[in-house]
């Protein structure tokens, strides 16, 4: 079978799976990243997509969010990606509603976490980072936010409890950003070569689930930036694992369907300039 024909079987089943999630009401942090994937790939129905965008903007909250601020980002970016293919008013107020809440948010502390009684945390941070950027956002000093999130990268990594999704969501708001030191790169970059498994990345290299195809997919995605850097061996791209890892039923029941397709997706798409 030829990777085209792998990549399309993939995609009609991330828009299958998108429909059943969507007839069976399912939470939007379910449905929104097999929705993004789907318009990225170009086969989103324009039905679905505007039935998809009002219960988006339907279900944001008082504040500017949520359920949470994984869902948050999740909205707000699919949103982003949709703005040009529907009525934008209510777009742009959502927009204006969430950067409030972000505002508001950032007051009291240096980063993000789920919500604002959580902790911080390295991924749903440097997914705002990322977002931010996209709209070029130059409301709030986001300073604190790139020490915070440098620091606890080098606080994880010196602990030993450093994790490839982390070191990818490090790596991915450093490639706009350009916060990293060059120490603190490489340091991220090594964790990625060292704990590299014949089938991709999983949480760390002795870790028992093995590799995992959407943290497989988004350490690929996190390093496309980083092709050129020193040092890099170049089979670290090779991308042929992922198809093996999505036929695995066993890991498909380990980690939720529309994360792997969501990952492994943005690999296969590569959009130049796309970040997520």
């Amino acid at each position: 079978m030829s990777k085209n024909t792998e990549d399309n079987r993939q995609f009609k089943y991330s828009l299958l799976l998108l429909n059943k999630y969507f007839e069976n009401n399912l939470e939007l942090k379910k449905i929104l990243p097999l929705a993004i994937i789907c318009k990225l790939y170009n086969n989103l129905p324009r039905k679905t997509l505007k039935q998809i965008t009002a219960r988006v903007i339907q279900e944001q909250k008082d504040d500017g969010a949520w359920t949470d601020l994984y869902e948050s980002i999740l909205s707000a970016s699919f949103l982003l990606l949709v703005k040009d293919s529907v009525i934008i008013n209510p777009i742009k107020q959502s927009q204006k509603n969430f950067l409030e809440y972000l505002c508001g948010y950032l007051k009291n502390r240096s980063a993000f976490g789920y919500s604002d009684r959580d902790r911080n945390r390295i991924p749903i941070t440097s997914r705002i980072l990322i977002y931010l950027a996209k709209i070029q956002w130059q409301k709030t000093d986001l300073n604190k936010t790139l020490k915070w999130l440098k620091n606890e990268w080098l606080l994880d990594y010196k602990n030993g409890i450093a994790s490839c999704y982390k070191a990818a969501d490090v790596l991915m708001a450093n490639s706009i950003y350009h916060f990293l030191s060059q120490e603190y790169l490489s340091s991220a970059l090594e964790f990625l070569i060292e704990n590299r498994m014949s089938r991709g990345w999983g949480v760390r290299l002795k870790h028992p689930a093995g590799a995992i195809p959407s943290i497989t997919g988004k350490v690929f995605f996190s390093l496309f930036p980083y092709r050129n850097y020193p040092n890099i061996p170049k089979n670290l791209f090779d991308i042929s694992c992922l198809d093996k890892l999505l036929v695995d039923k066993e890991k498909y029941r380990e980690h939720p369907q529309e994360n792997a397709l969501f990952w492994t997706g943005l690999v296969k798409v590569n959009k130049p300039g796309f970040q997520f």
